[in-house]
C-alpha cells in the first residue's frame, strides 16, 4: 500500500513539473513623428504563429498623393498571392492606415523574405522567432509588453 501512495504521489509531483506550453500574446507599438504602430504577436515556444499590424501616418508634407497611391499599390500587388498574409490600405486626405496580418503557420519563410517582411537567412529550418522580433523592434524604440 505505501508502494502504491509513493508511487502515485511522485506520478502527481513529475505530472506537476510537466511544462505545458502556452501560446503567449504580445503587443508592440511605437509612435514617433507621423508614425504610430501597433503590432501583436501570437507565439507559442518561442516561435511566431501570428502577426497583426495596424500602421497609421501622415503622408502629407512627406510624399504627394501620387507617390503615395503607388508605394500602396505597389506593396498590396507584391503581398498578393502569398498564402497567410493579408494587407489592406486605407487612404484618406492626410494619413494612410496600413494593415498587416501573417499567419505563420501559411506563410513560408521564404515568401516572406522575398518580399521583405522577415530578414533574408541561409538556415533552411530558420523560423520567426518573438524573442529575436522583440529585441529587433525595441532596438528601433517599440514598447513591447
Amino acid at each position: 500500500m505505501k508502494k502504491i501512495i509513493g508511487s502515485l504521489v511522485l506520478l502527481l509531483i513529475l505530472a506537476g513539473c510537466q511544462t505545458s506550453s502556452q501560446k503567449v500574446t504580445t503587443l508592440c507599438s511605437y509612435k514617433e513623428g507621423p508614425w504610430n504602430i501597433e503590432q501583436t504577436f501570437t507565439s507559442k515556444d518561442d516561435v511566431l504563429l501570428i502577426e497583426d499590424t495596424n500602421q497609421t501616418y501622415q503622408w502629407v508634407g512627406y510624399m504627394t498623393e501620387e507617390e503615395i497611391n503607388e508605394e500602396l499599390v505597389t506593396l498590396s500587388e507584391l503581398y498578393s498571392g502569398i498564402d497567410g498574409l493579408t494587407y489592406t490600405y486605407d487612404l484618406n486626405e492626410e494619413e494612410v492606415l496600413e494593415t498587416y496580418y501573417i499567419d505563420y503557420t501559411k506563410a513560408t519563410y521564404e515568401q516572406l523574405a522575398g518580399v521583405g517582411l522577415l530578414e533574408e537567412n541561409d538556415h533552411p529550418d530558420a523560423f520567426a522567432s518573438l524573442e529575436a522580433t522583440i529585441e529587433n523592434l525595441e532596438a528601433f524604440g517599440y514598447e513591447c509588453k
